[in-house]
């Protein structure tokens, strides 16, 4: 499944924001539709499942049909 222009620049910030942090940088913020986020070195491990969940996302495939539960019905 392609991701949207906005899971994309924010999957983009969350991986520039990931190598800040990793190589030393204190404080990283991010802001996406009006909600801002800020990222400590701490908060790696929140960082990288972020990431983990936009690219998870990105891989599945898009021709899939997504499951949907109809409304339930009793016959007797």
């Amino acid at each position: 499944m392609a991701l949207t222009p906005q899971q994309q620049t924010l999957l983009n910030d969350y991986r520039a924001a990931y190598g800040r942090l990793s190589t030393g940088g204190q404080v990283t913020e991010i802001t996406s539709n009006g909600r801002t986020v800020k990222y400590a070195k701490g908060d790696i491990a929140r960082l990288e499942r972020d990431i983990a969940e936009l690219e998870a996302l990105a891989a599945r495939p898009s021709d899939l049909p997504i499951r949907r539960r109809g409304a339930l019905s009793i016959r007797l």
